[in-house]
């Protein structure tokens, strides 16, 4: 995330000796803008936070999901093992420095029960600061889309869901498809825009974007008819794994498609789930950066214009690939 110096704070885990990759701890690395790491920040430049620093004894956290808030504090979220009850999803929200919010949830952690079990990893925040987590839930040997939704205190928004701040969502073909979600984006009515794809292998994976209601609802007049999701699987199969909302209400994404070996995709939606012919005349694109693999795994709106990150594997090696798109946008501002 860029800071307003010119510094970049870097946001992600930390590997402890001993501990399972997967339960990592949350980390922060501030950056020079030359480059270097900022030794002036937490420890030589890096700040970890422990599962021993949060509210419960013997919690496993599992927090793959970041976002920054428009006031400079940040978030991380996931889900915890044993955080006083089986399965929760948790939001912990730190200020510049790193440090805790006491004025968040219990000094800084918020957790909200969650069915078990349950994978938790993209996040985002919505126009009123309310902290959304999606993933899967398991139930009965299916995986579901899960979203939670927190409000900007911490506790569980209870307009949203069941009234626990859970939305559990069934998708067509969910008996023989394990669904689950993969990122989300807000539209200015605050519905959530969510993409998900098939969480185990298929055949030919699935991906799509699915539209819940601001109370978490799945309207079925989005996307393909009467299914209430934008089917994207294309060619060999693709995921979806990254969305974000142009000013315009277009939605684009970003993940990969396989033509014979993986490229990063692309695909552009309007408001009501159709795909928008202006992108590149039929709404989706592939864009081969490597005569090997390549899958984006994130992406921005960098002045309107897609910016897409991700891996390509070259000669057995894997690397960082970057592709930034041109937009169509006339105003990049919000205000049209």
């Amino acid at each position: 995330f860029p800071l307003s110096d010119g510094k970049l704070m870097l946001l992600g885990n930390a590997e402890i000796a001993g501990e399972i990759i997967a339960a990592s701890p949350p980390a922060m690395v501030r950056v020079t803008a030359n480059g270097n790491v900022d030794t002036t920040f937490g420890s030589a430049g890096r700040l970890s936070i422990t599962a021993a620093q949060s509210p419960w004894p013997n919690a496993r956290l599992y927090l793959r999901g970041v976002a920054r808030q428009p006031d400079g504090k940040f978030l991380f979220g996931g889900h915890c093992l044993n955080c006083a009850g089986t399965y929760s999803a948790v939001a912990l929200r730190v200020d510049a420095n790193g440090t805790p919010d006491a004025s968040f949830g219990q000094n800084g952690w918020a957790k909200i029960p969650v069915p078990q079990p349950t994978s938790l990893w993209s996040m985002g925040i919505d126009r009123q600061s309310r902290i959304v987590i999606a993933g899967n839930v398991v139930e009965n040997g299916a995986h579901r889309p899960m979203v939670v939704r927190f409000a900007s205190t911490g506790l569980a928004d209870t307009t949203f869901g069941g009234g626990d701040g859970v939305a559990l969502v069934t998708l067509i073909d969910g008996a023989t498809v394990n669904w689950g979600a993969t990122a989300v984006a807000f539209d200015y009515d605050d519905a959530l825009l969510v993409s998900v794809a098939s969480y185990l292998p298929l055949d030919v994976p699935r991906t799509g974007v699915i539209r819940l209601l601001s109370n978490g609802n799945l309207p079925l007049n989005y996307g393909n008819g009467g299914t209430g999701l934008r089917d994207l699987t294309r060619e060999e199969g693709s995921k979806i794994s990254a969305v974000a909302m142009r000013s315009d209400r277009r939605l684009v994404s970003a993940g990969w498609i396989d033509h014979s070996g993986l490229d990063f995709y692309g695909a552009r939606l309007l408001s009501d789930g159709s795909l928008d012919n202006t992108f590149s005349g039929n709404g989706v694109a592939r864009y081969s950066l490597s005569t090997s693999q390549d899958e984006a795994e994130s992406m921005v709106l960098a002045a309107g214009k897609p910016l897409m990150a991700g891996i390509s594997y070259v000669a057995g090696n894997r690397g960082v690939s970057v592709l930034r798109l041109q937009s169509d946008l006339i105003f990049t501002d919000g205000v049209e």
